[in-house]
């Protein structure tokens, strides 16, 4: 078959997830739909994406390592604590806290990530296309959207592109929209060519 290669003709990488991110062909089709008179093809990256979406099924405990005890407790908080424990029950103490969030790095951090975004754009009108994971149509709209586990991809008509990106931005944590540029390893830009035609 033939081999995915970014634009120095070197194998794309794709990260393994318990997941299915949309594939370089549905890049393709957003291109060519932003490339019709009157649309556009603009992307995004959403911050932080495994943590917005919350954990499920049974409850997970985990040490907090010493180094993020202020950001958890506060300023010195923990180290009093730790401090005061160890001086009266000569043991060490160390806190542990339920996990809330699907971090990074938990087995279906993926998968509960891509659950969350799923239902969030169902919310707002798109509709899943059957067998071809994270890909989504706007009819209302006439909007196409790829999600690749933090990175999005939405092609249609410019001034439906910017509203939709505006509702979006206003459920999910995400940077500001931007034309088409670095996507999925491969450097992705529009330009106007005029053929002769003779």
């Amino acid at each position: 078959g033939n081999a995915v290669v970014n634009q120095d003709w070197q194998a794309a990488i794709f990260q393994e997830l318990g997941s299915q991110p949309a594939d370089m062909e549905a890049t393709k089709i957003c291109n060519a739909m932003g490339c019709a008179p009157g649309n556009t093809s603009e992307q995004t990256d959403i911050k932080q994406a495994y943590i917005q979406a919350d954990l499920e099924g049974n409850d997970i405990w985990v040490l907090v390592p010493k180094e993020a005890w202020d950001l958890v407790a506060g300023k010195d908080v923990w180290q009093k604590k730790a401090a005061a424990f160890q001086q009266k029950h000569g043991r060490p103490w160390r806190p542990v806290v339920r996990m809330y969030k699907a971090l990074y790095g938990h087995p279906d951090a993926g998968a509960l990530w891509e659950r969350y975004c799923h239902k969030v754009l169902l919310r707002l009108g798109f509709k899943p296309i059957p067998n071809w994971g994270t890909c989504y149509t706007h009819k209302g709209d006439k909007l196409f959207l790829t999600v690749y586990v933090d990175d999005m991809q939405m092609p249609g008509p410019t001034d439906k592109v910017k509203k939709m990106w505006k509702r979006i931005t206003e459920v999910l944590d995400c940077g500001e929209p931007t034309e088409m540029d670095l996507y999925l390893g491969c450097i992705q830009e529009r330009k106007t060519i005029w053929v002769d035609p003779c």
